[in-house]
């Protein structure tokens, strides 16, 4: 297997702030979903029933 030199640091460079603090929030939102998924299901359903009446 065939290996060119190494370009730099080797890995991927570190995100910015905004996109870790997006992957913070979403990953928050996704565990509090699966721990108690109750709340948002309920305002799903009611945000339909809305737009049905």
């Amino acid at each position: 297997m065939y290996f060119e030199e190494s370009a730099g640091a080797g890995f991927d460079p570190a995100h910015d702030r905004g996109l870790n603090l997006i992957l913070c929030a979403v990953s928050a939102f996704v565990v509090f979903f699966i721990i108690l998924p109750a709340p948002v299901l309920n305002s799903a359903e009611a945000a339909a029933q809305a737009l049905i009446k």
